[in-house]
């Protein structure tokens, strides 16, 4: 529903920062406003109409918990340097440049030396000439852009597979051939999981490479299974979690993307849960549970060798692990579990349990339950059962049979819903429409000593249409004709919200005081008066109580006043008059919906008659001798109501900063 109204004229458009904080949990807004003709909504809505939607009453089992505590990293150590990395940190320490990108394509040494180190780089350095009668070409080429740090390091290493090695020598770079490495033969020290980019060569890749998940032992026995009869050396490195590779680039890539596949956690792509039983230990519901999924041929196991299913028992928590690579059989292995602990419950004849409960009130909870206890338990019955609430941790305490206990916890778990709240907005449109016409004639005449006068007499207006007869300086008649036509708009937002169920109110505006009794004091003659005084609260006034059901519609219980203090006139009583408005319903309504839930027009016509008497009263000649006024009020009068249902503390904040946003400020004002 959308209101309109004709015109809009701001009357009021002062408001003050504190507002802001009540908009949601109490707000309420009075402007006046005439109505206009423009065919745009004059209230924006918070919110457009949410379809109805069923609120979830069925029981959840809970079978996901994390416990409560927290994650810290531990002490790390650092990774050593590599072999090119010792050799040449102290070289490049002092590089410095913006990331770049290199491409060379088949350079002699000594060229590919003065295009990196010498125009990349910035560096001063001098080039043996051992070095520079090498035939060999170089092609490197970097495709991303890469640190000076970065490219003094790949530099280095591409000129090692060349036998060219880098030394500093009284601040130079010194160039020359490695006559301790033998080029054909010594491998290429790499540690990772990649190989660098270098050039192809023949020579033999020296590859260290570490493994994050699996054992070094049994990727080594697939390795050497899977590239039987390929030039490549695999062994182990238990300190380090980590295999050597020893050969050509070719076959020390097709090794990497093995270990690429084989290193991963074995429950990579698998779901899992963490379930906490209600009455049995986790170590022994695991071991049964495993072992009826076994017999069903489910390949299950608690400890390694690891199967298809795993249960991982935790003793800390009493809860259990379970993991599964299809979500079917792992909803199958949790309803075994809550199976089994169920009956657990059942064998205990007199006990205590305790539940936890996250949304409902655990005073709530148990005032219902004891209510359902007391009748449906005999007078002569002597079975011990009762619940306790546990205010301070929020928890239901039962003492009783497990098996009593199986059956109120069902209940328990549906009413430990999420309850929501009702942000209930009222809309309140008053009109009032006030038109006055004032017509008179006063005059002044004289006939020899005989004067005869209105003049002042009759109450003329100052205000409209004023004539004057003046002779001599001597006002002779004066007519006066006046027309008041006035029109007022009051527009009153009172916003409230509140939690499903509960009763709210909200109160804005002033406490008139009334004279309610009036007595002589017995004292004396000269006894004074006694006065009664009661102070009536006029404005704003909004009591609530909304009902959600799980349709989704919400029941509000509404009761809203529109009042204010009018001098009286109808009495000679020295209190003012409570002009009050008052509406109360129960209506259904839908969230984000609106409906008028009353109108009310008044209208009150005046016509008064001031002037000489007799001759006032003479037609036609007579509105010489008298004022005639005519006055008309008319009051409309119209209430709506929109709620809105929040159902999580996200949908409060985003309706809170919708209504923000609606709010107009001038701070110029």
């Amino acid at each position: 529903m959308k209101f309109y109204c004709m015109r809009k004229t701001k009357v009021i458009r002062n408001r003050t920062l504190v507002s802001l904080g009540l908009v949601c949990l109490v707000g309420c807004q009075t402007t006046g406003e005439s109505v206009n003709s423009n065919n745009e909504p004059f209230y924006p809505q918070l919110r457009d109409k949410q379809s109805s939607t069923s609120y979830e009453t069925s029981s959840v089992r809970r079978t996901s918990t994390q416990a409560d505590g927290f994650i810290e990293s531990g002490p790390t150590l650092k990774e050593k340097a590599n072999f090119a990395d010792v050799f040449s940190e102290e070289l490049y320490e002092d590089v410095v440049g913006s990331p770049r990108k290199l491409s060379v394509n088949n350079l002699p040494v000594a060229s590919f030396i003065n295009q990196v180190f010498g125009e990349e780089l910035g560096l001063s350095f001098t080039i043996e000439p051992e070095v520079q009668r090498l035939p060999d070409l170089v092609t490197l080429r970097l495709n991303e852009e890469v640190s000076p740090e970065d490219l003094f390091r790949v530099s280095q290493r591409t000129l090692a597979a060349y036998g060219v090695s880098i030394e500093q020598q009284t601040g130079l770079l010194v160039f020359s051939v490695n006559r301790n490495a033998s080029v054909n033969d010594s491998p290429i020290v790499v540690r990772g999981k990649a190989l660098p980019e270098v050039p192809e060569s023949h020579r033999p890749i020296f590859m260290f490479v570490p493994l994050s998940v699996i054992n070094h032992i049994k990727l080594s026995q697939w390795l050497k299974r899977l590239l039987k009869g390929k030039d490549i050396a695999i062994e182990g490195v238990p300190d380090a979690n980590a295999v050597l590779l020893t050969g050509k680039p070719a076959i020390i890539e097709q090794a990497l993307a093995m270990i690429e596949v084989f290193d991963q956690p074995n429950m990579r792509g698998k779901y899992s849960k963490v379930v906490t039983p209600n009455y049995a230990d986790a170590v022994s519901l695991a071991k049964d549970v495993s072992t009826i999924l076994q017999v069903e041929g489910i390949d299950a196991t608690i400890k390694p060798p690891l199967g298809g299913v795993i249960l991982l028992p935790l003793e800390v928590g009493n809860q259990i692990a379970v993991f599964s690579s299809d979500e079917t059989v792992l909803d199958y292995i949790i309803e075994w579990i809550s199976v089994l602990d169920r009956n657990q419950a059942l064998g205990v004849d007199e006990g205590v349990f305790y539940q936890r409960l996250s949304n409902a009130r655990a005073g709530d909870v148990v005032e219902v339950l004891n209510s359902l206890l007391n009748n449906q338990q005999d007078d002569d019955d002597e079975t011990s059962i009762r619940f306790i609430a546990d205010d301070n941790r929020n928890a239901v305490i039962f003492s009783g049979s497990g098996e009593n206990w199986v059956q109120f916890l069902e209940t328990i778990k549906k009413m430990d819903q999420p309850v929501p709240s009702v942000l209930v907005e009222v809309l309140l449109v008053e009109v009032t429409l006030n038109d006055q016409e004032s017509t008179g004639i006063e005059f002044l005449a004289r006939s020899g000593d005989v004067t005869y006068s209105t003049l002042g007499g009759l109450g003329l207006g100052a205000n409209g249409l004023n004539i004057t007869l003046d002779r001599a300086g001597e006002t002779r008649a004066v007519l006066n004709a006046f027309y008041e036509s006035s029109r007022a708009n009051i527009r009153s937002r009172p916003r409230l919200m509140v939690k499903s169920g509960e009763k709210a109110s909200i109160d804005v505006g002033n406490e008139i005081p009334v004279i309610t009794s009036t007595s002589q004091g017995t004292d004396g003659a000269n006894a004074p008066v006694l006065q009664n005084i009661q102070y009536r609260k006029t404005g704003v006034i909004l009591d609530i109580q909304p009902i959600v059901h799980s349709s989704g519609y919400v029941d509000i219980t509404l009761s809203q006043e529109l009042s204010e203090a009018q001098q009286t006139s109808t009495s000679s009583i020295d209190s003012p008059t409570i002009f009050r408005r008052k509406l109360e319903t129960t209506v259904t309504l839908g969230d984000g919906g609106s409906v008028l839930l009353g109108g009310l027009i008044s209208r009150t016509a005046t016509d008064g008659k001031s002037g000489v008497a007799g001759l006032g009263r003479i037609p036609v000649i007579g509105r010489m001798f008298r004022v005639d006024t005519e006055v008309e009020d008319r009051t409309e009068l119209m209430m709506l109501i929109i709620p809105y249902i929040l159902d999580s503390p996200d949908q409060a904040e985003q309706i809170s900063d919708k209504a923000i946003e609606l709010l107009e400020f001038d701070l110029l004002q």
